[in-house]
């Protein structure tokens, strides 16, 4: 009666989210809680949580996780002015006057969990090896899934009688294992968008951007140890979380150390990259390719398959409109380049960028960099000029040649010319364009 009500709600007391001022609650439905709104005053509510998910007192929100990890972030001074501090305290270390400033926080068995996600690279300690283990926990433990936990307490409500009496039949237990895999991947996303969000000035402003990151990992004169780099590299990639069909979130290979590049000049990487059921976190890939970061970590490999790589994004039909933008501005760049201009001169790549331009209301910004890609590989290259009139892009370019701006319409017409036009009538072509 009264009495097991009031329990109940001092049960949801306990785990209701803890407002902060930086993160709205129901931010992408990332709180944890939020169905005890519905279930509260339920008796039958209590077993399950205590049998199921045996929830500690006043567990922090998905927010407040994040928020610890930032703080993390923000310990290790990466902002460009404290590069030097920090040189200056590195060599007072070796003169063996202070303390180790990365003393390792980190317990045996935390670092035993982590080893799973690093590979074989080496697990920084200190406050990078912390925000990392911060971040880990916020997928690793099924109590923080707040997806999960909705849908075993929909379970729980729906069960009859006599299914709590004589168990569930082995098509209900696989399709409930089934769906538990999959809540507990899309949850990682949602968990990496998060802290992209965090990390990217939505904790501490100014004091910590992405950018931040990206240059302790990227500039020669960083002072961040090998280790360190590693795992902060493992942090944005998990942010960007990309996870291929049906499969998990697995961390990326040598050379490049990014799940997105590995083994991406094969038929069977590009399919999934492209394909419009693989999972990743668009806008947090358009900034790292925006800031040149992807463009880094595949340089290990070659330029070639990070031509691969954009070409395969390109073909990606669920991409943001911010993605696809950045990823054509990012294949015209190369363009631009003699020495990275013959990575794109294939049929593939002429193939996807005319498929590009055919796409109903793409941008026009768009356009203009798939065009000037391709005037340029049709200016340097005979084959890809063949390949262009045979690919149909004629019949592309003149249905939009009315609604284009001038720019362009001067794109286009030149595009036009160098199908058709004779070798000859190119210096006047190129002067004309």
């Amino acid at each position: 009666g009264e009495a097991g009500l009031a329990v109940l709600r001092a049960v949801a007391g306990t785990l209701a989210p803890v407002a902060t001022s930086k993160h709205p609650l129901g931010w992408d439905r990332i709180d944890v809680v939020g169905h005890l709104e519905k279930l509260a005053a339920d008796e039958g509510y209590m077993h399950f949580f205590s049998k199921q998910l045996d929830p500690p007192s006043n567990r922090p929100t998905m927010c407040d996780l994040a928020d610890a990890a930032v703080q993390h972030l923000a310990a290790v001074k990466l902002k460009a002015t404290a590069w030097e501090e920090a040189r200056e305290a590195k060599e007072v270390k070796a003169a063996g006057t202070e303390e180790d400033e990365f003393e390792d926080s980190m317990d045996v068995a935390a670092a035993d969990k982590l080893e799973r996600f690093m590979n074989d690279r080496e697990i920084a300690t200190g406050a990078v090896g912390d925000a990392w283990k911060q971040a880990d926990a916020m997928v690793s433990d099924d109590g923080n899934n707040g997806l999960l936990a909705e849908k075993m307490t929909e379970w729980f409500y729906t069960e009859t009688l006599d299914e709590d009496q004589n168990g569930l039949s082995a098509e209900t237990e696989a399709h409930r294992m089934e769906t538990t895999i999959l809540l507990r991947r899309e949850w990682g996303g949602r968990v990496g968008r998060l802290l992209a969000f965090c990390i990217d000035g939505g904790t501490l402003g100014r004091k910590l951007t992405l950018r931040d990151i990206v240059e302790q990992i990227t500039l020669e004169n960083s002072t961040r140890t090998p280790a360190e780099k590693a795992t902060l590299e493992r942090l944005l990639e998990f942010c960007v979380h990309f996870r291929a069909p049906d499969q998990a979130f697995a961390t990326g290979k040598a050379p490049c150390y990014w799940n997105l590049g590995d083994d991406i000049h094969t038929a069977a990487k590009q399919a999934a990259v492209a394909s419009a059921n693989s999972n990743l976190n668009d806008m947090v890939l358009a900034k790292l390719i925006k800031l040149q970061y992807v463009r880094f970590v595949m340089s290990r490999a070659s330029t070639a398959s990070y031509a691969c790589l954009l070409v395969a994004l390109l073909r990606r039909p669920a991409n943001t409109a911010t993605l696809t933008l950045q990823t054509a501005r990012e294949i015209a760049a190369l363009a631009c380049s003699p020495e990275t201009l013959l990575t794109l001169a294939n049929s593939g790549t002429v193939a996807a960028l005319v498929r590009a331009i055919h796409v109903p209301d793409a941008e026009e910004m768009v356009l203009y960099y798939l065009g000037t890609t391709l005037a340029r590989l049709a200016q340097a290259s005979p084959l890809c000029r063949t390949q262009l009139s045979a690919s149909g892009l004629p019949r592309v370019v003149v249905s939009q040649l009315l609604r284009a701006n001038l720019r362009l319409r001067t794109v286009y017409l030149s595009l036009l010319h160098l199908c058709y036009a004779p070798p000859v009538a190119e210096a006047r072509l190129v002067e004309t364009a």
